[in-house]
């Protein structure tokens, strides 16, 4: 009897990967998969395939994919210091701040579902780059302020930030993905596109 296909890594590479190759890889993968590969070879291979898919949708278009990067992360910042101008005397609040975070990121992926719309995948995965890069410099950043006590480990440092800084993160990843999802069910059909 053949080994059934780990449905996860399929998935993850059906929703994050562009192209129209994209079913013929998955057809690939899922041979050699009963052909006797493991899950982890079937993991980096998903990764591998969304990785290359993104960058071919890079070089395809490349000046389009920049305007993503750009603007994703512009109107994150933007709705972000619109919300801290409003609500900075209760900045304490987490709850608050991550609710901004989670508005900004959908804003942003709908924004970029909504305008990029043949490349959605590839310009929402581009966009998040530099959100991400920045993410990682606030974690280290943080981390290096809170290790600068004597007597304090750096692993309980990171563990300290990593917590702290991990509702805002939850937060601009659902709301990114939330608002591709709105773009998608709110896109105008063929018959509305006609009539405007």
């Amino acid at each position: 009897m053949k080994p059934a296909v780990p449905r996860f890594p399929l998935w993850f590479l059906t929703t994050f990967g562009c192209g129209r190759d994209v079913d013929t890889l998955i057809g690939d993968l899922t041979e050699e998969y009963r052909a006797g590969r493991s899950t982890m070879w079937l993991w980096r291979q998903a990764l591998s395939g969304v990785a290359s898919t993104v960058r071919a949708e890079v070089r395809a278009q490349p000046l389009l994919m920049l305007q993503a990067a750009a603007v994703g992360p512009l109107v994150v910042l933007l709705v972000l210091r619109v919300g801290w101008n409003l609500y900075g005397t209760i900045e304490h609040f987490r709850l608050i701040r991550a609710s901004y975070t989670f508005m900004a990121f959908a804003l942003a992926g709908w924004g970029i579902a909504h305008f990029y719309r043949p490349n959605h995948k590839a310009a929402i995965i581009v966009s998040a780059c530099p959100l991400l890069l920045r993410g990682i410099g606030r974690f280290v950043w943080q981390t290096s302020l809170r290790h600068s006590f004597p007597g304090q480990s750096l692993l309980f440092d990171a563990l300290q930030t990593s917590i702290s800084l991990l509702p805002f993160y939850a937060a601009a990843f659902v709301g990114l993905f939330t608002g591709v999802v709105l773009a998608r069910v709110f896109r105008p059909s063929a018959r509305d596109r006609v009539l405007a």
